[in-house]
């Protein structure tokens, strides 16, 4: 215990001289102190246990902690597998602290081990499908491997769901909810990927830890974050929707709890006492963070892109490719994110995450835009970047006022999302033109249950939304059909398969606190009283 002591006064005090993204960070040494201070108000128990989670020890982080305070804790397991830290003491203030501190090696380059699943193939109140997931999940899956599925599944919520809320845990949305609503945060987006994935056949954890967002050194840069674990041949590989990493996350991820979704990782509270009120027990959690050592990914893969070698004009589209070379004997999922300078516009509006198979390589397309004004006499070079886990690379694109330029569109179905009401049907469905002049697009569907269509404007380098409702017939539960795209130069084919059918749902999380919501009759005995509190704190991501 001496020298874990001592590890960690030198680690947490060294200093970087280069501060960090976090998706350079391949390898990571990790220093958390948690406090926990305890408000009891005015009457004390005689014996009070507070429980939360430590660190566990696995496949990708190896993890030393201890306490940090005067109150000493014993080590238990929770039916999930959990390492808990349980403090038990004899109050002596209003105020209480507890503490733990851990030291946290991470790298995800290894490979977990065999296991099997236990609790993670069943939906839950906050994973629970509905039809539009279902008839999404099936879509985005069919007649892919697992692999391929969960990386499929990932990079859609991945860019389905927009960033916005409070934060992990502040607010917490179901699945269903989500993917309505296109919304949320990390535990938003985890929800909604282990329902995707759990419909698809894939045993999915929702898992809790502490993550960074940019500039690890500093501690306020860390926070609670929440992501996945899939089931794939046997052995669990990590998903992070909000940050669209999969198979190899970035080393500040550092784990700490596991379960079917947020409600399965709570802290726990409970006294023994008379006519003792816990729920007026406030407990509140401070967090300091370092990285105290870190290393960069090791050279699983290259990238390159490439951008054809002549002089472009004004409004000019300019084809992108980003190229990824394998390395390894693994399989690896990697993000791509597309940076061009403000003046240029990027299609498809989309992040890629791209499955590579040992040794092989893969690629990904997009387009740049170039700005409609150019200045005659100046030769302009516009700087394309692809970055995937902290390595970039880059092209330029040459251009002049009087460089080639040719007007063209280029459309196709980016996105096709149900929406199931009570007898009707209605179906969203999002053209993306990834080329300089509009294009008129005729859709028209045809169903078992009806068919319609209309003609609609998609501007250059845009999306457009075309809305269609169908009746639903009683005895019809599920629609097939296909989608038609027509436009001057092109036509698009897609075939549709939907449920109609709502699954049943699952029983909703309910803690009972029948035993807290009224003073203990002062004849019982000596009565143990408990109370859930979900990790709702720090939430940053």
């Amino acid at each position: 215990m001496k020298k874990f002591l001592l590890a960690l006064l030198l680690f947490s005090c060294l200093a970087l001289a280069y501060s960090p993204h976090p998706k350079e960070v391949g390898a990571s040494k990790v220093f958390i102190e948690l406090n926990w201070t305890i408000d009891f108000g005015d009457k004390l128990p005689p014996e009070f246990t507070f429980t939360s989670f430590a660190y566990p020890t696995n496949a990708w982080q190896n993890a030393r902690f201890e306490s940090a305070g005067e109150h000493s804790f014993v080590q238990e397991t929770d039916s999930f597998g959990n390492v808990l830290a349980k403090f038990s003491f004899q109050p002596k203030k209003k105020v209480e602290v507890v503490s733990l501190r851990a030291l946290v090696d991470v790298n995800y380059a290894a490979s977990s081990t065999q296991q099997t699943a236990t609790n993670y193939s069943e939906q839950t109140s906050l994973t629970a499908v509905s039809p539009e997931i279902i008839s999404k999940a099936q879509q985005l899956s069919a007649g892919k491997s697992d692999l391929e599925k969960a990386v499929a599944l990932a990079e859609w919520v991945h860019n389905h769901v927009r960033y916005d809320g409070p934060g992990y845990g502040a607010t917490v949305q179901s699945a269903a909810s989500t993917f309505a609503s296109a919304v949320g945060t990390c535990d938003e987006y985890s929800h909604l990927f282990s329902s995707m994935a759990r419909a698809s056949g894939l045993s999915t954890k929702f898992v809790a830890g502490f993550v960074c967002s940019t500039e690890c050194e500093k501690s306020g840069n860390w926070g609670a974050h929440a992501w996945n674990e899939v089931l794939i041949d046997g052995k669990w590989v990590p998903f992070d929707t909000t940050f669209n990493e999969g198979v190899l996350l970035d080393a500040t991820h550092v784990k700490f709890a596991e379960g079917r979704d947020q409600n399965d990782i709570k802290e726990k509270l409970s006294a023994i006492a008379f006519d003792f009120s816990i729920k007026d027990v406030q407990v509140t959690r401070s967090t300091v963070v370092s990285l105290d050592d870190w290393q960069p990914f090791q050279k699983f893969f290259s990238v390159s892109v490439s951008v054809p070698s002549k002089t472009f004009g004004k409004e000019a589209i300019v084809p992108v490719e980003v190229i990824l070379s394998s390395n390894t004997n693994q399989e690896l999922a990697l993000p791509i994110n597309i940076n061009v300078p403000k003046e240029a516009r990027v299609t498809p509006l989309a992040d890629a995450l791209v499955l590579l198979q040992p040794s092989t390589t893969a690629s990904r397309n997009w387009n740049v835009l170039l700005p409609e004004s150019l200045d005659a006499g100046f030769i302009y070079n516009f700087t394309v970047q692809a970055i995937s886990l902290g390595t970039p690379a880059q092209a330029s694109i040459t251009a002049t006022a009087q460089g080639e330029s040719q007007k063209s569109f280029s459309i196709k179905i980016s996105d096709v999302l149900p929406t199931i009401a009570e007898g009707s049907l209605s179906l969203k469905i999002v053209l993306e033109n990834s080329g300089n002049e509009p294009a008129d697009a005729a859709i028209s569907i045809t169903t078992n249950i009806g068919n319609a269509s209309q003609t609609v404007s998609v501007p250059a380098a845009s999306k457009k939304e075309a809305f269609f409702s169908f009746p639903s017939s009683p005895n019809t539960t599920l629609v097939e059909g296909s989608i038609f795209v027509k436009t001057s130069s092109l036509e698009i084919t897609q075939p549709i398969s939907i449920s109609l059918e709502r699954p049943a749902q699952p029983t909703a999380f309910l803690p009972d606190v029948s035993s807290i919501s009224s003073p203990l009759p002062l004849a019982a005995a000596a009565i143990v009283i408990i109370l859930f509190l979900a990790l709702y704190l720090l939430k940053q991501h």
